[in-house]
């Protein structure tokens, strides 16, 4: 009897478990590098694929894009003008209008250029068909960077960097003039010198 019972519960689970991954009508996969450096462009692609046996229209939409990082493409971004006097914050994203036949998968890409050092976050991939939505979650990628590009990106940089070559110039031309006046004058004698003498 508890025999039974039990394999009447997995099967009630084993049919759910089906009916929870047939109900998945669109699939989406991101496929982008784990890390990258500083300046480099930065390619995801994105898969969607119809699991349906019908055509479907799918809108598939990139939450969040910092516009400035965006190198393509740019045709595809969207920017919510917010009305003057509104108190509202809408961030940009990409969007495409895809139409996909019955088990037809549809890859697009977009190229960004990471401006920080760190955890670059690719933001929450959505696609609706039908009044559905799928997500695809967060997904982070480090941005690494060698000694010369971390200077480089640092805002401070090209003020020290000015300063530290007005420093060395200085140095420069006041070694060279004491050289010159050498050359010109002779060797120079301190003044404790010439009262010895």
């Amino acid at each position: 009897m508890h025999n039974r019972r039990y394999s009447i519960s997995f099967l009630a689970i084993v049919f759910l478990c089906s009916v929870l991954i047939a109900s998945e009508e669109l699939s989406i996969f991101v496929c982008s590098p784990n890390s990258t450096e500083l300046g480099e462009n930065l390619q995801i692609n994105i898969t969607v694929v119809n699991n349906m046996d019908y055509q479907k229209n799918v809108t598939l939409r990139v939450n969040w894009v910092v516009p400035e990082e965006l190198v393509e493409p740019k045709e595809n971004l969207v920017i919510i003008k917010i009305p003057e006097g509104m108190r509202a914050f809408a961030p940009p994203y990409l969007e495409w209008n895809l139409t996909l036949l019955p088990l037809e998968s549809k890859t697009v890409s977009y190229i960004v250029r990471p401006s920080m050092v760190g955890d670059h976050v690719l933001q929450r991939i959505d696609a609706s068909s039908d009044g559905k939505l799928y997500s695809e979650l967060p997904k982070y990628i480090s941005v690494t960077c060698n000694s010369i590009q971390c200077f480089l990106s640092n805002p401070f940089a090209a003020p020290l960097f000015f300063g530290l070559m007005v420093f060395l110039s200085m140095i420069l031309i006041g070694s060279l003039w004491y050289v010159m006046s050498i050359r010109k004058n002779g060797v120079r004698q301190s003044p404790k010198a010439k009262i010895k003498n």
